[in-house]
């Protein structure tokens, strides 16, 4: 590789790293590596403000470098991107799929790692514990980012109180139409989907998302709508649910540095190469204490931090080994993310030149401009330095599979599919006794829905949404629900101060099952019985509500009324002594 690597590591072991116990392991290195006065490398320092999101700046220049390459021949199955953290390379490969690059990765697409995926998640958790605030500011923290609010503590504030509904339609201000009392009341697939539809989570195509909606889908096929047996088979299954890679085809690669071990590309590119070499988090070590001190404990666990220096010899020896493991494990990193490509190396790091020489040989950008400087090649006003020929030099191989690519989202409510099923042959009325029939048939399922005159509305749209009825139907039927509730004979009996008992079956004392349209008890404890009729009168019928009687009186209600109610062209109510 031009030499570079070479140079590289000779110059980290002869300036950088002094102590013998591995300033050796790196002049072994640099021995080791291939000499080749061909390839390509460069070396880009991006500028980053503190404003700046890295996970945009830093996989736009990987995709400079992809086109790069591509206009110098070679193509995208040639090139792997190396990233040290998995987060790292869902930023990139979402970057890259939103400009249409595909991509493959066995590990940094993990659908758990999308902050969409975990989005949605959490708004399914929320809506069955809505009380959880854990939840609640998981997804404003979210909403937070993608609105763009400056004041998040006065955004959480404002809404971490506020009920379910109320939380929904705060989001009102912010272009997002959700309705959270119907939420619920979809099946698992269609719920998720509206999350990701009415948030605006996806603008462009998101390989993420739609894979994880396939989960949601297959899930909802095996084992239903049941959201908390869902979050709970995705928790435990989120460390292998990852994006199906187009293996086979003509894609860029995505990996940790780890798994790229043993492995050769014709082409790496390595973003993020700016890690601080000593930076850990919550780092601890044991230290040796006087049993007789501490009933009987010989070591504790401290939090590690340059304190250690002034705990004894012992602190000192525990500090300068942290250290050295340190450089050991962040240096041999570095070593394997230089050693994988063949043709062409692209490093993009970070501009730290401004900081003080301590601070700046902790960082693998300071190494690199170290290194440059020592070269007399670093200037404060260039930010790229490329050692070598930027062409392709191997032959063409064989062409693989050209990857097709989804350029959007695509999800739209059912209500604007303009599709009904027919699940009724009420929409087949070609007959006049069919129709009859089925008029009748629909009237008493619609009035089994109805406790008082306020229901009607909300069920007849309830047949709509199901398509039990179309919405010209549902003006002729309306009519003659309403006929029925407002009768001047019935309409008593379709008000809230009555217990209502629709379709409720009755098991007499000779084990026969009888099932009344409607029962109604009053305030003083008399039953009132409503039968819905199609057709002609039938003596059939008043016996029918003579057994219905009977069999209430030995229940001990007294039955004060009952009706009639034949469903014909009009309404027509016949009351019968009792």
């Amino acid at each position: 590789m031009v030499d570079f690597n070479n140079s590289f590591f000779k110059f980290l072991s002869n300036q950088i790293f002094k102590k013998e116990d591995y300033k050796d392991l790196y002049e072994n290195a640099s021995q080791n590596i291939k000499k080749d006065e061909t390839g390509y490398v460069e070396l880009s320092f991006l500028d980053l403000d503190k404003e700046d999101d890295k996970d945009e700046v830093f996989p736009e220049k990987v995709l400079e470098n992809i086109n790069n390459c591509l206009d110098n021949g070679y193509k995208l199955e040639d090139i792997c991107v190396l990233v040290r953290k998995k987060k790292e390379g869902v930023a990139v490969a979402n970057y890259l799929s939103q400009h249409n690059i595909p991509i493959i990765s066995s590990e940094t697409l993990l659908i758990n790692n999308a902050p969409e995926v975990v989005f949605v998640n959490a708004v399914l958790g929320y809506l069955m514990q809505p009380k959880n605030d854990e939840l609640k500011i998981e997804i404003l923290d979210y909403l937070a980012k993608l609105f763009k609010v400056a004041d998040k503590h006065g955004f959480f504030s404002k809404h971490i109180k506020l009920s379910v509904s109320d939380f929904f339609k705060s989001f009102e201000a912010f272009n997002i139409f959700i309705n959270g009392d119907t939420l619920l009341q979809l099946p698992l697939y269609d719920l998720a989907e509206t999350i990701v539809r009415n948030f605006n989570l996806v603008k462009t195509s998101n390989a993420y998302v739609q894979f994880y909606l396939d989960i949601v889908l297959d899930f909802s096929h095996k084992k239903g709508s049941d959201i908390p047996a869902f979050l709970e088979y995705f928790d435990k299954k989120k460390e292998n649910l990852s994006i199906i890679s187009p293996k086979g085809q003509d894609a860029v690669q995505i990996m940790t540095i780890h798994k790229s071990k043993g492995l050769e590309f014709p082409v790496v590119i390595f973003p993020y190469a700016d890690l601080d070499i000593y930076k850990e988090i919550e780092p601890k070590e044991w230290l040796e204490i006087d049993k007789e001190k501490y009933n009987g404990f010989s070591h504790t666990l401290l939090n590690f931090n340059k304190d250690f220096e002034f705990f004894g010899e012992q602190g000192q020896h525990i500090f300068e080994n942290h250290k050295a493991e340190q450089e050991l494990d962040n240096i041999n990193l570095l070593y394997v993310a230089l050693t994988r490509p063949v043709e062409q190396l692209y490093i993009i790091s970070k501009n730290d030149s401004a900081l003080k020489e301590d601070a700046k040989s902790k960082k693998y950008s300071g190494l690199l401009i170290n290194y440059l400087e020592h070269n007399n090649l670093w200037s404060d006003s260039e930010l790229t330095y490329s050692f070598g020929d930027s062409k392709k030099t191997s032959k063409e191989t064989t062409s693989l599979k050209e990857t097709n690519i989804q350029h959007e989202f695509i999800s739209t409510s059912k209500e604007q599919h303009n599709i009904k099923v027919v699940t009724k042959s009420g929409f087949l009325w070609d007959t006049t006794q069919e129709e009859a029939i089925e008029k009748g048939n629909l009237i008493h399922d619609i009035m089994s829905h109805i406790e008082t005159k306020n229901d009607v509305n909300e069920v007849i749209q309830d047949f709509i949404s199901s398509s039990t009825i179309n919405p010209e139907q549902a003006i002729e039927l309306k009519q003659l629900v309403l006929q029925i509730v407002n009768h001047t004979a019935l309409k008593t009996f379709f008000t809230k101060e009555n217990t209502i008992y629709n379709e409720r079956d009755i098991i007499t004392k000779e084990g026969v099952i009888l099932r009344p349209d409607r029962v109604v008890i009053t305030p003083n404890n008399d039953a009132v019985i409503l039968d819905y009729k199609t057709g002609l009168e039938d003596k059939k019928h008043a016996q029918q509500l003579q057994v219905y009687q009977d069999v209430l009186k030995s229940m001990n209600f007294t039955v004060k009324q009952k009706y009639l109610i034949y469903i014909n062209e009009g309404i027509e109510v016949r009351s019968l002594p009792f």
